[in-house]
């Protein structure tokens, strides 16, 4: 239930994000019919994005991550995750 998340560029070089949020959003969706989405943080350790997958997400999920960067959000996602 660990979720870490690095940051890179197109040319897949590590981006300083120490200038970003120190939080990002993160929504678990699960697949499952019936199933709730829960909402969660990650925290900026000065490398990467860290946090933990709220307890009760069954799998297969996705996860929606909404970082904020120079006043605009920023969205990434991972799909059909276990």
């Amino acid at each position: 239930g660990n979720v870490q998340v690095y940051v890179y560029d197109a040319e897949m070089k590590p981006v300083d994000a120490a200038t970003w949020g120190k939080a990002a959003k993160v929504n678990a969706l699960p697949l499952k019919k019936g199933a709730k989405a829960k909402d969660f943080e990650v925290t900026f350790d000065g490398k990467s994005f860290t946090g933990k997958i709220p307890d009760g997400v069954p799998k297969p999920f996705n996860l929606d991550f909404v970082f904020t960067e120079k006043g605009r959000e920023l969205l990434s996602a991972f799909d059909n995750l276990d």
